[in-house]
């Protein structure tokens, strides 16, 4: 971004959109976008041509009933776009053809949280190992790690 965002005047905009629930200030040079699942790639793509073009970041949440998908963009002004998903098979459209950095995030994503990015080239295992079992994914707060058994040398 190498123009000075008018933050207030990008959050009425996205505020008049109908594929936004929420849209606010929330600190000086931080705007959270809430979106439904549906509407997540629009207003990505949206973004991205208001001059929203870095990924800081994709971070995800196991919210208790839901996922929370975070996608944060931006330089000097950050804008985070969330999104609520099933806990059940959460899914969402990839954002990877808009911007190809995504494409680790959402393979992390995939591996540590379960969703599902539709439309993704590549969904190949980032974090895990090749054997990790398919529907076992570690930060979701139902995840029970195996504590390992202690090394014991025989006759002890």
């Amino acid at each position: 971004m190498s123009a000075a965002i008018d933050e207030q005047s990008l959050v009425q905009q996205l505020q008049q959109r109908k594929d936004v629930l929420e849209a606010k200030l929330t600190s000086a040079r931080r705007i959270t976008v809430s979106v439904t699942p549906e509407n997540y790639r629009s207003i990505v793509g949206y973004l991205a041509k208001q001059c929203f073009e870095h990924v800081i970041a994709a971070t995800c949440i196991d919210a208790g009933e839901n996922v929370e998908l975070l996608l944060h963009l931006g330089r000097s002004t950050v804008i985070t776009v969330k999104v609520k998903l099933p806990l059940i098979n959460p899914e969402i459209e990839s954002v990877v053809d808009l911007f190809p950095s995504m494409s680790i995030h959402e393979r992390e994503a995939h591996d540590m949280m379960g969703i599902m990015f539709l439309n993704n080239p590549d969904l190949s295992r980032f974090m895990l190992s090749e054997d990790w079992p398919k529907d076992v994914h570690p930060l979701r707060k139902s995840f029970t790690p195996k504590v390992p058994e202690p090394v014991r040398r025989p006759g002890r």
